[in-house]
């Protein structure tokens, strides 16, 4: 494995850990513990905040927990993630309380400017046409997190209660649907 790739497995591995000692580096990709003080010192290098505490109980800690990490995008998926954000933001209701101008703005906003007007003569030459939703659906994210996580849901269909096991959620003209 590059470098490169280990220390953004590396970035990923560490997103959700409070603290790791240099031994879990060296278990989880293989490497020495030399390649491992490197590692780290690159990581710091990147912007990963953490401090070390010396001794048999020590190791390193996380300043800040729950790391969004750094992902870099070649133009053709740049491209590809705006064209999906504006076929996406042709629909009147989604599970998610972000707008999709506000979630668009913000990746616009890293991007250098002539990746920028990339962007947007891509957005100029693509038109999307969708039916908006027919009803409001209130239980939009309750569906799409019950879906995520495998979880049974009690409904009441033509005054029966059934519990269905939905497994995808569906938007088809102008409908919100969920297969079981």
């Amino acid at each position: 494995m590059q470098k490169s790739a280990r220390l953004n497995q590396e970035l990923i591995y560490l997103s959700d850990k409070h603290s790791f000692h240099l031994s879990d580096l060296m278990t989880t990709f293989k490497i020495s513990k030399r390649t491992a003080l490197r590692d780290i010192e690159s990581l710091e290098q990147l912007g990963l905040a953490l401090y070390s505490t010396p001794g048999p109980a020590g190791g390193y800690h996380l300043i800040q927990e729950g790391l969004l990490t750094k992902v870099y995008f070649n133009p053709d998926e740049i491209h590809a993630i705006f064209f999906a954000l504006k076929a996406m933001s042709m629909m009147s209701e989604t599970p998610f309380n972000e707008p999709f101008k506000q979630i668009r703005a913000k990746l616009l906003m890293n991007l250098a400017p002539n990746r920028q007007a990339g962007v947007r003569r891509l957005e100029d030459a693509v038109a999307y046409y969708t039916v908006p939703a027919v009803k409001h659906n209130p239980y939009l994210r309750n569906l799409l997190t019950i879906i995520s996580h495998n979880h049974l849901a009690s409904v009441t269909f033509n005054g029966q209660a059934l519990t269905i096991q939905p497994y995808q959620l569906l938007y088809r003209d102008g409908y919100w649907l969920v297969a079981s």
